[in-house]
């Protein structure tokens, strides 16, 4: 029996401080799993979906002042729109230095780079940029549960409970009646195929059959009202992969 979370099986930024930055080499090995993660999905012979609110840490997202901070000390990266301190207040957004807003890593290092110590605002985040969407309008999520519905629809309708669990009624639901939607576009096609004599070109220029295409644009249409925030922004920064989530 094998199961696979992506979260664990495929190597994560730092959300700990005692944790270091990816290295080259698992940066490559995040990147390249990305690429086939709808095959391990497509081959799985059970999903389990849950969707759980998540609990913030205390004093998640409060502003607070330090003072006589060494200015070399403050080191910086970029998530999202957000300047997430490296050191020496992990995860915690910087937001001003000295009184003067910051909107990027250039415009924060010029402003430290005028005194040695200098008066910094933060926003605190004991775990870094906690993803505060719901899970139902997150957009990596709905593509998961969408090669769910295309898996199930593959199968017989009478399947479903052996192939998914989720840990509530409507979110199985939902997944059943997309598999439903699928299905029944495929029969309609699979209908048409057979009731009609299709020329050589037009089996040549119709390589998806037009129920299903329409199928898969609502689908489609499903996911760009979708949010993908900045803590997903590792999957949006692959190549091959942002074509998705913009």
């Amino acid at each position: 029996l094998y199961a696979f979370l992506d979260y664990t099986a495929i190597p994560q930024r730092p959300f700990r401080p005692d944790q270091a930055e990816r290295t080259e080499e698992e940066e490559d090995i995040f990147q390249e799993a990305l690429l086939h993660l709808d095959t391990v999905f497509l081959n799985a012979d059970h999903f389990v979906h849950l969707d759980v609110p998540g609990n913030l840490p205390q004093h998640e997202g409060e502003e607070y002042r330090q003072s006589s901070v060494q200015s070399s000390s403050l080191e910086l990266r970029a998530v999202g729109s957000s300047l997430q301190c490296v050191s020496p207040f992990p995860f915690d957004n910087l937001l001003a230095v000295n009184g003067e807003a910051v909107d990027s890593i250039a415009t924060a290092e010029r402003l430290l780079s005028q005194s040695a110590f200098a008066e910094v605002t933060l926003e605190k985040h004991q775990y870094g940029l906690p993803n505060v969407v719901p899970c139902s309008d997150r957009g990596w999520i709905y593509l998961e549960r969408f090669i769910t519905m295309v898996v199930v629809a593959m199968l017989k309708e009478d399947d479903f409970d052996d192939t998914v669990s989720a840990n509530n009624v409507e979110l199985l639901q939902e997944i059943f009646d997309g598999a439903q939607f699928l299905r029944q576009a495929a029969q309609q096609d699979a209908l048409y195929q057979r009731s009609s004599t299709m020329s050589a070109q037009s089996a040549c220029t119709s390589q998806v059959p037009s129920a299903v295409r329409r199928a898969f644009s609502e689908f489609e249409d499903c996911l760009k009202v979708k949010k993908f925030s900045a803590a997903s922004v590792d999957k949006s920064l692959n190549p091959a992969l942002r074509s998705v989530s913009t």
